[in-house]
Parts: structure tokens; sequence; C-alpha cells
């Protein structure tokens, strides 16, 4: 995870982690982050999403506005980042209706 600053996360090496983890079948919830916002989560978290289903991922960074290490989060880039989460769950569960 990029820590709250944006560097898009490596999926290669995330990928290895989560399916280590899914092949345990750990009691846990799994989730992804780096670099998300709604240009790159279709690009980075939609081929994982594919493969494991209830994975579950984490914006922070690129929600942000201002200069890097700003903490408040910018509305617009929050709601641009929900509605291209809500289009990749609709693509994954295309029968099922979500909730806004």
């Amino acid at each position: 995870p990029s820590g709250g600053y944006g560097r898009p996360m490596d999926t290669d090496t995330i990928r290895w982690y989560v399916d280590e983890i899914y092949q345990r079948q750990l009691p846990v919830g799994v989730a992804v982050a780096g670099g998300l916002d709604a240009q790159t989560i279709e690009e980075l978290f939609l081929p994982m999403a594919r493969d494991f289903p209830g994975l579950s991922c984490d914006a922070e960074g690129r929600l942000r506005k201002g200069e890097e290490g700003t903490t408040e989060i910018d509305l617009r880039l929050a709601e641009d980042f929900i509605l291209a989460w809500k289009g990749i769950v609709q693509e994954l569960e295309p029968n099922t209706t979500h909730a806004a």
C-alpha cells in the first residue's frame, strides 16, 4: 500500500499475497490499496476482483485536495471513485442491485 500517498500498488506482488491468503482460507477480509482513484481502479483493482471474490479495496491518497500530505478529502474525487467502484461491482455481479 502507498500509505496514503497515492503511489500505485504493485499488482503482481499484491496478487501473490492475496492468493496466499485465499488459498489458506483464512477467516479474514482482504483489501488492497495503493494509487486507486476513479481513473485507476479498473486497471489496478478489477483484474484481481475478478479472480478473488469478496476482495475489497481502499482509496485515500488520490482522493485528497491540494498538495501531497493534505488531509482534506476532495468530495468530488471521492464521488467519482465511488461511481467507478460501483460500476465494477455491477460488472462483477450484473444481476445484483447495489445501493448508492
